[in-house]
């Protein structure tokens, strides 16, 4: 015997529709009564934490009738309320006791709600304000569905006892025409997936009353593509159509970054709550039970599509974060490497101008040695031709001397090798005491007419003893070819000779430094060369050093670079050395090396350089 009530049963039917209108009246009162409790426990810490006494005693009792306005709804409506209901219970009676208890505490919420807000804004303490005034509005949307259940005619129940036949009609009736008051109805682009072309023409017809824009598609590759070509905001997918039961359109949704945000709505019989409960552990949303309900359908869809608002806000935000990190990082980066090169420029100003003071000390030096050193000279040269005359008196007196005069004049022609030697030295220091000068600075900028092999010499000698100085143990072998035809060039020999001994300091240290790895078994060998050619003069100097390393040979004219371990090179020899050659003098400048062998510096200044 089959037991079950039948579909067209007036008793079940009535009770089936009631029940489904008390679900309705718990969703149009739960959330603006959340509203107001989660916004009182927000402002409640807030004044706290600022010491408002005044502002939590109020929100205290805003929150106190919140609760209880919960308490009410729960004891009328709950789930265990609602299931125990008999078939023939009296809806108008359930609707008049609920109304009558929640509307004196709903005014007490409101009248607490603006003292509150009235009470801060004559303080000129509007930092509450805002939220007070949604938990008002939320009074608001209670207290008018609260006189709608006073009011048989706004809720679509007739006054007099329901009459079975007639009920299943009336509740689809208030269900579809209940207005929903004070609330922010979101819309946006809703794609409906679902195979039968009635079903999916019916709720699109619903959707489209509620001023949502419309896309439908059969099957689940349909709507993908309709997803990633419009941009919908969220999708309602019929758990029968093909793609869809299985999971596969929700797993791939949820694997691609442009869908995997798109809010999902299920819509099932409850016949199939196990695929239901699968897709939601897959990542669907929501899900709504045929034949669905109007209005819940709206308010689902109206959450989700603000939680999607909020969700892509959220999203706006953390990329501009991201991108004002980013901006911050690269301003941060550049912050630091303009310090480090502060510092860089610092220490190198500090040696420059050390370096400077040395300069200076070391003209005067020169100059102070300068004039004994004219001394000697003069007095070497005068004792020369001195002993010149004195020997032709020896060989005028020859006769009388007899014996002697061999003797004296063996004497002195000592006397006279010992000035000529101290003549030559004197003159090499001279030389060197003139070449210390042009290096101080002593005359800069002065473009003079200069022997440019005998500078090169100069150089060449100057920088071989200073690696001398540092290291007597160290020696190399000077091959020279300079070409006689060269003659006078118009230079300024004081700074063409700083570039000759930066190129010539670099060679000695860099050969001394492969002295002392590779040992006996390697010989030093500096080559220097000068050729005439067509309106140039071309000057080479070349070592058999380790070589410059491929990565650094386009830095090495930049300033403050070396290849120096640190403190040992200022990195500014060779810039320097490129701006006198290349911007003052007009001319060139090249490497030419190979790592391991030699390192070949070729420089060349026109001949008629002015």
């Amino acid at each position: 015997m089959n037991t079950d009530p039948k579909p067209d049963n007036p008793m079940f039917e009535a009770a089936a529709a009631g029940r489904a209108l008390l679900v309705h009246l718990r969703q149009e009162l739960i959330p603006p009564i959340n509203v107001v409790i989660g916004y009182t426990e927000f402002l409640r810490e807030d004044a706290q934490r600022n010491g408002q006494g005044d502002v939590v005693f109020g929100v205290n009792q805003i929150r106190s009738a919140g609760k209880r306005l919960l308490t009410i709804v729960n004891n009328h409506l709950g789930s265990a309320k609602t299931a125990t209901m008999r078939l023939d219970f009296d809806l108008n009676a359930l609707c008049a006791n609920l109304g009558d208890e929640m509307f004196p505490v709903i005014e007490e919420l409101t009248e607490a709600c603006e003292l509150l807000i009235n009470r801060q804004r004559e303080q000129g303490r509007g930092q509450f304000v805002a939220d007070l005034e949604k938990v008002q509005s939320a009074g608001e949307r209670l207290r008018g569905a609260v006189a709608g259940f006073n009011d048989p005619s706004r809720r679509g129940v007739a006054s007099r006892p329901v009459e079975a036949r007639d009920f299943s009609t009336q509740i689809q009736n208030a269900i579809a025409i209940a207005p929903i008051k004070d609330r922010v109805v979101e819309r946006g682009l809703l794609l409906i997936v679902d195979g039968d072309e009635v079903s999916r023409d019916l709720m699109a017809r619903q959707l489209k009353r509620d001023g949502h824009e419309i896309a439908a598609a059969s099957g689940a590759d349909d709507a993908l593509r309709l997803l990633r070509e419009r941009n919908c905001d969220l999708a309602l997918l019929d758990l029968m159509t093909a793609g869809v039961g299985d999971g596969r359109m929700i797993e791939q949704m949820k694997s691609d970054m442009a869908l995997r945000d798109v809010p999902v709505i299920i819509v099932s019989a409850l016949s199939e709550l196990d695929s239901v409960v699968r897709c939601i552990e897959m990542g669907a949303e929501d899900y709504l039970a045929k034949p669905f309900n109007p209005v819940l359908l709206r308010a689902k869809i109206s959450t989700h599509l603000e939680k999607k608002r909020l969700r892509d806000q959220e999203r706006i935000d953390r990329e501009k974060q991201n991108e004002l990190l980013k901006e911050l990082a690269t301003a941060n980066w550049e912050l630091v490497e303009t310090l480090d090169k502060l510092k860089a420029t610092q220490e190198q100003l500090i040696v420059q101008e050390k370096l400077a003071s040395l300069g200076a000390l070391t003209a005067g030096v020169a100059h102070e040695i300068k004039n004994p050193l004219n001394f000697i000279n003069n007095f070497a040269a005068l004792s020369i031709e001195l002993a010149d005359e004195l020997q032709s008196e020896i060989n005028r007196h020859q006769e009388k001397l007899g014996d002697d005069a061999t003797y004296i004049g063996e004497i002195l022609g000592d006397l006279k090798q010992n000035a000529a030697k101290i003549n030559e030295h004197g003159k090499r220091a001279d030389s060197i005491v003139r070449s210390m000068l042009l290096h101080s600075g002593g005359q800069s900028g002065q473009w003079r007419q200069t022997d440019l092999n005998a500078l090169l010499a100069e150089y060449v000698n100057l920088a071989y003893h200073g690696i001398r100085a540092q290291d007597n143990s160290f020696n190399l072998s000077i091959v020279s070819d300079y070409d006689p035809s060269i003659g006078s060039v118009n230079v300024v020999p004081q700074d063409l000779g700083r570039v000759f001994l930066n190129i010539l300091n670099n060679a000695c240290q860099a050969m001394n430094e492969k002295k002392k790895s590779a040992g006996d078994g390697f010989a030093p060998t500096l080559s220097v060369r000068t050729r005439k050619l067509d309106g140039q003069v071309e000057i080479s100097i070349r070592d058999n050093g380790p070589g410059v390393p491929a990565a650094a040979r386009d830095k090495l004219f930049n300033p403050f670079f070396t290849t120096k371990a640190p403190g040992q090179g200022t990195g500014l020899g060779l810039s320097i050395s490129h701006d006198i050659v290349v911007k003052q003098h007009k001319g060139e400048i090249r490497l030419e090396t190979e790592e391991g062998e030699f390192a070949e510096f070729v420089i060349s200044v026109p001949s008629m350089a002015s």
